[in-house]
């Protein structure tokens, strides 16, 4: 009895060292052999491709082997391709799938005789707890501090009729009318804040209505979606970004800043984000392997307009119209671009930097080298967005609902998508993996989306809800 007492108290003596869950790479490298396209969350929990969870324990202390082997497993000898419940690797790491009882409740194996393994180990201290898991009785020890009950706080999935906008604003709800869904769009979700909502509104399209929607606390100013699995959010008044897992929709990590964060921009080959926080006039580094902070770069002014493009970062200061160039691999060394007024969106392909000015309905391109004025051009009125899709740009003009496309090879005009909703661009954004671009409409409640290679207009959907911003990812299996 001394002896597990001890054990006990050595694994949660540990506890600091799983804290911030990173798994030994030897269980690392097994998982991806076994199972290549598997998840390994940041917070320790392994999900598999067919949305199989696991669920790791640590070894109090682990042992030193020369080569990693599975050990022990419930049922016996059941190779890890079969998904056995329990896996015990010889330097006596664990893994526990989450399994569903008779009565419909999530949990895990359980035995009468737990191995010392199992009994000792320890579940990562940061880890988000799958909504309404039950832990035997006899092997409770595996969770140390963590609480299952805060799980209710991060699951923040509410059904349709809790959403409630109706009351700021007014619209004439749509009588449903077919329209043909693009394949781009199939097996995909939508996510669209609406600047009336705190709440996310989640859309399968071509429903008109929401299914349910991600309650946040104050309404979003930004959100973005990372390799289908992560949404991160920045909200006004709020000093933190959420991670919300689409998965379970669960806030999985709040990551916690000095100042209020605003607009997010990814550099996904690095697995960076960038989040501007104009009060503070700097820029938030996150690291997205383990969504940590890891740096912040001082900066000139109210940084807005944040974008990136090869290794620069660009952004306007709102309050002296300075635009403003960062060199990324240049330790972060900042070009004054000069004084552009109102401008609305930025731009970067090939050395050249376009902006568009909304009050002036004006498309402006810099040389960024030389800062030379490449050209000035009238464009569409209140230019509200732009997109870059090859080599072209696309610029949304919200007054007209049309969208200009422009070769940036030689900055001539190609043509006018109109888009023939009679209301109000507010931005575009391109469907990853596709040819296709979705143009929300904030004033008709629509959104269209647009062919980028062809330069046309495939269709336009209307919605019972109004669209400030969408974000599409694959539809979520559910956990």
């Amino acid at each position: 009895m001394k002896k597990i007492l001890f054990l006990f108290l050595s694994a949660l003596m540990a506890s600091n060292c799983v804290f911030a869950a990173k798994l030994p790479a030897e269980i690392t490298e097994f998982i991806n052999k076994s199972y290549p396209g598997a998840e390994i969350r940041f917070d320790g929990v392994i999900i598999l491709p067919d949305s199989t969870i696991y669920l790791p324990l640590y070894p109090a202390p682990a042992k030193d082997v020369q080569m990693l082997e599975v050990k022990t497993s419930y049922p016996a000898d059941t190779p890890f391709y079969k998904k056995p419940d329990i896996v015990i690797f010889n330097n006596d790491f664990v893994l526990l799938k989450v399994i569903t009882d008779k009565n419909g409740k999530k949990t895990v194996l359980s035995l009468n005789n737990p191995p010392s393994e199992v009994r000792n180990g320890l579940l990562p201290q940061d880890m988000l707890v799958p909504r309404g898991l039950i832990i035997p009785e006899n092997i409770k020890g595996i969770m140390g501090n963590l609480k299952i009950e805060t799980q209710a706080d991060r699951y923040i999935r509410l059904e349709p009729e809790k959403n409630d906008f109706t009351k700021t604003i007014s619209y004439q709800k749509q009588v449903p009318t077919p329209v043909p869904l693009i394949d781009a769009l199939k097996n995909k979700v939508l996510f669209i804040s609406t600047c009336y909502s705190k709440n996310i509104q989640v859309v399968t399209p071509p429903n008109m209505d929401p299914d349910y929607a991600l309650s946040q606390r104050s309404i979003p100013i930004d959100m973005e979606v990372i390799d289908d699995k992560f949404l991160l959010v920045t909200s006004y008044e709020k000093t933190f970004m959420n991670v919300i897992s689409l998965a379970d929709s669960s806030v999985i990590k709040q990551i916690e800043f000095t100042t209020q964060p605003t607009e997010i921009v990814l550099n996904k080959s690095k697995n960076i984000a960038y989040i501007a926080s104009p009060e503070a006039s700097c820029i938030y580094v996150v690291n997205l392997k383990n969504m940590s902070l890891t740096q912040k770069i001082k900066v000139n002014g109210y940084c807005e307009n944040l974008i990136i493009a090869d290794n620069y970062i660009f952004y306007v200061d709102k309050n002296s119209a300075e635009v403003w160039g960062i060199d990324i691999k240049n330790n972060y060394s900042m070009k004054d671009i000069g004084n552009v007024p109102n401008v609305s969106k930025l731009v970067y392909t090939d050395g050249k930097l376009y902006l568009t000015s909304r009050t002036r309905n004006r498309l402006a391109c810099i040389d960024y080298n030389t800062l030379s004025a490449i050209g000035e051009y009238d464009t569409v009125k209140k230019p509200s967005d732009m997109l870059l899709y090859k080599d072209k740009l696309f610029v949304l003009g919200a007054e007209e609902n049309v969208v200009r496309v422009i070769d940036t090879k030689n900055n001539n005009y190609i043509t006018d998508i109109k888009l023939g909703t009679d209301g109000f661009g507010t931005s575009m954004r391109e469907i990853e993996g596709t040819n296709y671009a979705i143009v929300c409409d904030i004033k008709r409640s629509e959104y269209s989306v647009i062919d980028l290679s062809k330069n046309t207009l495939v269709n336009t959907y209307s919605m019972n809800i109004p669209i400030m911003d969408i974000l599409v990812a694959k539809k979520p299996a559910s956990l």
